[in-house]
C-alpha cells in the first residue's frame, strides 16, 4: 500500500497560491494548463488529508 505525506492547510494554501500565480502570468492557453494543473493537484491533495476541501482549493487556485 502506498502511503502519502500528511499535508496541512498551509501546504494547500502554498500550492494554490503558486498555481494562481501561474494563471496571472499566463495567456489563454496557459490558463487552461493552470486549470488542469489545479485539478491534478486537488485530486492528489485530497488523498493526504481527510479534511481537504476540493472546491475551496480550486477557488484558491483561481479556477472558476
Amino acid at each position: 500500500m502506498k502511503t502519502y505525506p500528511s499535508m496541512t492547510r498551509q501546504h494547500f494554501e502554498f500550492i494554490a497560491a503558486t498555481i494562481k500565480g501561474m494563471r496571472r502570468e499566463a495567456d489563454n492557453t496557459s490558463a487552461f494548463d493552470a486549470d488542469r494543473i489545479a485539478h491534478a493537484f486537488a485530486h492528489a491533495c485530497a488523498g493526504t488529508n481527510a479534511n481537504f476541501q476540493y472546491d475551496r482549493f480550486l477557488r484558491a487556485c483561481g479556477v472558476e
